[in-house]
């Protein structure tokens, strides 16, 4: 890949619009060269500029749509807050109410979630309007940050990590170093855009330029579609069991694992399957991944977290693995500005330039690539009328890295398992529901 500028990348797609207008950049259903996107964005632009604020809420289920919005918000120097859409409705009214979010894109199918308090437009609207609302055009500092995600809540509620435009960019080039993108690359999207593992493959696409490939379900990835993907391992572990998908997955160059410890099991049968697995290591405030290596170059490594990429400095401070580079976060949202150091809640050790994570705190459980805080998992289920007492238990898990389970004491024979689980699914993030409950007694 050509060295590229720091900009814009919505200017990235300027440019490439310029040189190739009629390269696929997007397939969803149907086709999207770069003018196509282009159309697509400036369409969404215009309403977004009246809307008065420098900060926008995007609460948006379907993966291409985000996409356009986030590069209308970018085009328009606005920062997009990706709000995700899994979680319960009463953590979405505390981010929206903690982080103050006054500005919000939804969908008329979500229109339920929102109660009074911030503006809402929805997206079916937005489409339709060319003249906005009538609002003089607000105007955005160059301080701001260039993106908002949320931490999946691994101290309890997610937490707002603010990322600049230097921080995609410098991950944009080392994750280049470190698997060679190319113009004939499909990079096979089923991760969602609020998550900072599938955001970082928009802007690897734009600076490295290469096509995406859309996937709105994990239930149906069209994988001879594709040359690269990324996954959790419970992912993988899913498609390896299914015989058809072993051809598929062995034609792609290149399967990038993060978000969780792999199975050593796991890892070991994707050797003797040859598949190109690559190990990452990273978080939100690290903008994707800052560490990883090619299991086939290393099989005497599989218990570790890889090695830093190119201008990160990995070290271990009292036990835990600190992380110096520029790709860390520029701080959390509506807090002070972070040093350039992170210390991590991660535990470890280096050897031979090779982290190895050997623990975390230990009410942190990792499951499906998601950070549960297992104490406020146990602080939701006491807030249930018919729960008097929570045991919370982590065990390990083939398929999802780590399992939670809970043991509830209730105060009447009324309520069952299922009628808790349906209680859950209002008031705890689907991720965090605990896999096993039982009702037990003294």
């Amino acid at each position: 890949m050509e060295l590229v500028l720091m900009k814009s990348i919505y200017n990235h797609l300027v440019d490439w619009g310029i040189s190739d207008p009629d390269f696929i950049f997007l397939n969803y259903n149907k086709s999207y060269t770069i003018n196509d996107v282009l159309y697509q964005v400036e369409t969404l632009s215009k309403p977004l500029k009246y809307i008065p604020d420098d900060y926008i809420g995007i609460h948006i289920n379907s993966s291409i749509d985000t996409i356009f919005l986030y590069l209308a918000c970018i085009k328009n120097n606005k920062t997009p807050i990706l709000i995700p859409t899994t979680i319960s409705k009463s953590q979405l009214d505390y981010l929206i109410s903690h982080y103050q979010i006054k500005h919000i894109i939804s969908e008329w199918i979500s229109k339920s979630l929102f109660d009074q308090g911030s503006v809402i437009y929805y997206l079916e609207e937005l489409i339709n309007s060319s003249r906005g609302c009538g609002v003089s055009p607000n105007s955005n500092s160059n301080s701001n940050p260039e993106s908002i995600l949320f931490t999946s809540g691994s101290m309890g509620h997610p937490k707002a990590v603010s990322l600049d435009l230097k921080n995609f960019y410098h991950s944009s080039l080392a994750w280049n170093k470190k698997i060679e993108f190319n113009f004939n690359d499909s990079y096979l999207l089923c991760l969602p855009l609020y998550h900072i593992s599938g955001l970082s493959i928009l802007y690897r696409a734009i600076y490295c330029k290469f096509n995406i490939c859309i996937i709105d379900s994990y239930r149906d990835i069209p994988l001879n579609s594709g040359t690269i993907i990324s996954l959790v391992p419970s992912l993988l572990h899913r498609l390896i069991k299914d015989a058809s998908n072993i051809d598929k997955l062995s034609s792609l160059r290149a399967i990038i694992i993060g978000g969780e410890p792999a199975d050593l099991s796991l890892l070991e049968k994707s050797l003797e399957m040859d598949l190109n697995i690559f190990i990452c290591y990273g978080m939100t405030e690290t903008c994707s991944g800052i560490a990883g290596f090619w299991i086939k170059n290393h099989p005497n490594k599989l218990s570790s977290a890889g090695q830093p990429f190119d201008g990160v400095d990995i070290s271990i401070e009292k036990g835990y693995i600190a992380i110096d580079s520029n790709m860390n976060m520029r701080g959390y949202y509506m807090d002070k500005d972070c040093n350039s150091k992170i210390i991590t809640s991660d535990l470890g050790n280096i050897e031979n330039n090779f982290i190895y994570v050997t623990g975390r705190e230990k009410n942190i459980a990792i499951s499906g690539g998601e950070n549960i805080n297992t104490d406020y998992v146990k602080n939701i289920l006491l807030k249930h009328n018919a729960i008097q007492s929570v045991s919370i238990k982590i065990n390990k898990d083939i398929k999802w890295g780590e399992i939670i389970e809970a043991d509830l004491e209730v105060n009447t024979n009324k309520v069952s398992i299922q009628d808790i689980k349906d209680w859950c699914h209002t008031h705890i993030p689907r991720y965090a529901i605990p896999k096993i409950m039982r009702i037990v007694t003294k």
